[in-house]
């Protein structure tokens, strides 16, 4: 069977205090004398693929559940961000139109319930993050209104806590770096503070259309470029680094997140080199919390030690553990030869391991979505051939894996995990 894929940005559900839990298996969903507390919370794909429905579950490591008369219906295509324990944000990338969003929550019971309408980013948008409990998307390449030479991003920021109130911001990007180029964001990462880092994508080709996010050639494909923004989008600083290529995946006018925070909040550049251009390996380098340099003792060249393949996804799942995914194809960069291959890296150990235990081989799935971490696991979404739907519950130490929950749907498109305060 044809391999499909969802193109949902990377990173964005492994921030905060969300989905970093250290409660055992039995404590992962507690209850009070006034109901319930939190709920595991997926998104299953109905029949046909024109609807989501949004449900909960009391535990993702086993068992079945049906979306059948279960849940909230909305339009099918949402990826999940979640500013907040008693939050999410859904946002709907519509190519070349406005994207919509929609934020919700849970009742005391633990039932999905809608946090004010659905709403539209009418700029569009190519990659989005959370920082400080506000949702924040960007779409950059987009011409200035006095000058169509140079260009801008433009930020939406979407307060959950205000009944998903919006603020849109411009920032101008041509020649930020002084190299005359200017620059596509990829990537939300909360920085603390209120300030936030977004990887920067260098281009000296002048979008297409007016849509924005197109990126062309550069002159500067051996640099790597990390801006830091307080969520009033001013620029308060620009980490620069030699020893990768730019930080971002890339599939069409999507830009994925390559950049992660771990449990200290030190913040982890990755770069899967895709710029073909690049004399850099793809690797990783970091910028440890509260500096301002990245880290001059810090590197590792991940493109050696998995043999020679590169990413386009990057999570955290818990200490200095993330999980990675792959193109199928050894020196591929191109989603034609398959996108599911995973493996856990220990950043500090720098260990590599594929993962193979217990999960399925690369060339039976033919569906995934975004991963999400929580009590020290990861658990990713995954249809295999002939199978339902099901969560996959991936153990970092060991680099195994097992098929817990299974959703009888045609496809799980997120995963998180709600409080009800």
């Amino acid at each position: 069977m044809k391999n499909q894929f969802l193109n949902a940005p990377v990173a964005v559900l492994l921030l905060g205090a969300l989905t970093l839990g250290s409660c055992s298996k039995s404590e992962n969903i507690s209850t009070s004398e006034s109901g319930v507390e939190s709920k595991y919370f997926i998104s299953a794909q109905g029949e046909g693929g024109r609807h989501d429905y949004l449900i909960t579950a009391d535990d993702l490591t086993q068992g079945s559940i049906s979306i059948a008369g279960n849940g909230k219906e909305v339009r099918s295509g949402y990826t999940w961000i979640f500013p907040g324990a008693n939050s999410a944000v859904g946002f709907i990338y519509q190519k070349g139109d406005p994207g919509i969003g929609l934020g919700i929550g849970l009742d005391k019971n633990g039932k999905v319930v809608p946090k004010g309408s659905e709403f539209q980013i009418e700029s569009r948008f190519t990659t989005y993050g959370v920082c400080n409990g506000l949702a924040i998307t960007a779409v950059s390449g987009m011409p200035t209104a006095d000058d169509k030479l140079k260009m801008q991003s433009i930020f939406n920021i979407v307060n959950p806590a205000n009944k998903n109130a919006k603020i849109t911001k411009e920032y101008v990007t041509t020649n930020m770096t002084g190299n005359g180029e200017f620059f596509t964001f990829s990537g939300i990462v909360d920085a603390g503070n209120g300030e936030f880092l977004t990887s920067m994508v260098p281009s000296k080709t002048l979008p297409t259309s007016g849509g924005g996010a197109s990126t062309g050639d550069s002159d500067h494909p051996d640099s790597v470029w990390v801006a830091k923004f307080d969520t009033n989008l001013k620029l308060k600083k620009i980490y620069k680094d030699d020893r990768l290529p730019y930080s971002s995946g890339r599939y069409r006018s999507q830009y994925y997140s390559q950049i992660a925070n771990d449990d200290r909040g030190n913040t982890y550049v990755f770069s899967g080199a895709f710029n073909a251009k690049t004399s850099k390996k793809a690797g990783v380098i970091r910028i440890n919390k509260g500096t301002e340099n990245f880290d001059k003792n810090f590197y590792w060249d991940i493109e050696t030690a998995s043999g020679g393949y590169y990413f386009m996804k990057v999570w955290h799942i818990s200490g200095d553990y993330f999980l990675l995914n792959f193109y199928n194809k050894k020196g591929s960069r191109n989603m034609t030869d398959g996108i599911t291959k995973y493996a856990v890296v220990n950043v500090t150990q720098k260990s590599f391991r594929w993962l193979t235990n217990g999960f399925p081989t690369a060339d039976k799935i033919i569906r995934t979505s975004n991963a999400f971490a929580a009590d020290g696991k990861a658990f990713l979404p995954i249809t295999v051939e002939n199978q339902k739907p099901a969560v996959y519950v991936i153990d970092p130490v060991t680099a195994t894996a097992k098929r817990g929950l299974e959703v009888q749907a045609e496809a799980i498109n997120g995963l998180g995990k709600l409080s009800t305060k």
